[in-house]
């Protein structure tokens, strides 16, 4: 069920508080935008409290004023850790999640056979298919190199990020994905989030420039970030999130044969490790996909804090189940946002009230570089995207309809 944090926090008094909103952390901060400010990441459902720390919720709730938390709504609460707590429903639950784990891995023998089928060839090293990765990644440039806004609108392949939107980056420590509430364990990074990043992510030199050369990455902070993939049957605007003032990138996604032939030849043995990096240098695609709001933040994906820094985005969260469950997310559902990432058409609707997506974007280097990274800004007198220049973000004329339909200048 959902937590009404704000309620309960009335409800218990300020005495008891402070600790119920503890108990509530999940680990982290990340721009509220609610309050309009930097705010300790909550858990949002009954479902992501660990069976020890929803014990000790309903324990505060029972001695909450009934003013403020009824009697009926206490029960609901109590209902919901009795339910979390039943034998019967552990063992369902249990099932269900290994359901889906083998229903995960078809899923990935799957995808990884269709991917070596588009490519071509027999083999399961990198020399064995040599001949076809090259003229698959021409192909690639090749196909990219004629895309324009209606080809990959209407194939429901463009995604949208707002780049200049409230959030963090700039220097700021980021939680360790196994252990988000040990302040110990903080790490700081830099993120570049604005538009000139975008730009630095497309730039091929930044990732790899050449045998043995350095992956700029974390020196120029570069890491993967989030969007939304837009479906051509709805609104633009009502299917990213709601913030002003925003600069909105356009980048195409890649084609799912594309995606899968590409995940494909990344898995083969002995790769060519330097040709590998130089495609990925220029590959601009989806890393995970998920159907709903994936409510992650950037962690450090190291049990060992004394280890490299690895920030991931898109590796924690929760995931909205069929049915209309909302759990947190494991490892089967992770490898899922992975797998959709490959098939994206997966994650979208026509349904006008259909809930935002989210993905994780590797932005790189696309063939139309004139077009792509495409900028510009929400009007709202015209209820119209405006084309702007990417580097002085001044207007160029062109726009596009809120229904995806391209003007130009």
């Amino acid at each position: 069920m959902k937590i009404e944090r704000r309620k309960w926090v009335l409800a218990v008094g300020e005495d008891a508080a402070p600790t119920l909103l503890k108990l509530l952390e999940a680990g982290g901060v990340a721009f509220d935008t609610v309050e309009n400010r930097i705010n300790p990441v909550y858990r949002e459902y009954t479902d992501e409290l660990p069976e020890e720390d929803f014990r000790k919720v309903v324990a505060l709730l029972s001695q909450a004023d009934p003013s403020r938390l009824p009697k009926a709504d206490f029960e609901k609460v109590e209902n919901d850790f009795k339910r979390r707590t039943d034998k019967q429903w552990q063992l369902e639950q249990a099932k269900l999640a290994e359901e889906r784990r083998q229903a995960q891995a078809a899923t990935e023998q799957r995808l990884l056979q269709a991917g070596l089928h588009s490519l071509g060839g027999a083999g399961t090293t990198w020399a064995a298919r040599a001949a076809q990765i090259g003229a698959w990644w021409e192909g690639v440039k090749r196909r990219e190199a004629l895309e324009n806004w209606d080809t990959v609108f209407t194939a429901n392949r463009m995604t949208a990020r707002q780049v200049n939107a409230k959030g963090r980056g700039g220097r700021f420590n980021i939680v360790n994905r196994y252990d988000r509430k040990d302040a110990a364990k903080e790490r700081e990074i830099y993120l570049d989030r604005g538009p000139g990043g975008i730009l630095a992510r497309a730039t091929p030199a930044n990732s790899f420039s050449g045998p043995a050369s350095a992956n700029r990455t974390d020196e120029l902070g570069l890491y993967d970030l989030s969007g939304t993939l837009l479906s051509s049957a709805r609104p633009i605007f009502k299917q990213l999130k709601p913030y002003d003032e925003a600069v909105v990138v356009f980048t195409p996604a890649p084609t799912e044969t594309d995606a899968q032939v590409f995940a494909a030849i990344s898995s083969l043995d002995q790769p060519d490790t330097d040709k590998l990096r130089e495609y990925r240098s220029k590959f601009t695609r989806l890393r995970l996909a998920q159907s709903s709001d994936m409510g992650a933040i950037f962690v450090d994906d190291n049990k060992d804090p004394k280890a490299p820094l690895r920030p991931r985005y898109g590796i924690n969260g929760r995931v909205l189940l069929p049915g209309g469950a909302i759990v947190p997310l494991d490892e089967t559902m992770l490898a899922k946002r992975r797998t959709d990432a490959l098939e994206h058409s997966t994650i979208l609707s026509s349904d006008a009230k259909a809930l935002v997506n989210e993905i994780v974007i590797t932005y790189r280097q696309h063939a139309a570089a004139a077009l792509f990274p495409l900028f510009a800004q929400w009007d709202r007198d015209t209820t119209s995207y405006r084309v702007v220049d990417r580097t002085t973000l001044q207007r160029t004329g062109a726009w596009i309809s809120d229904a995806g339909v391209w003007h130009a200048a």
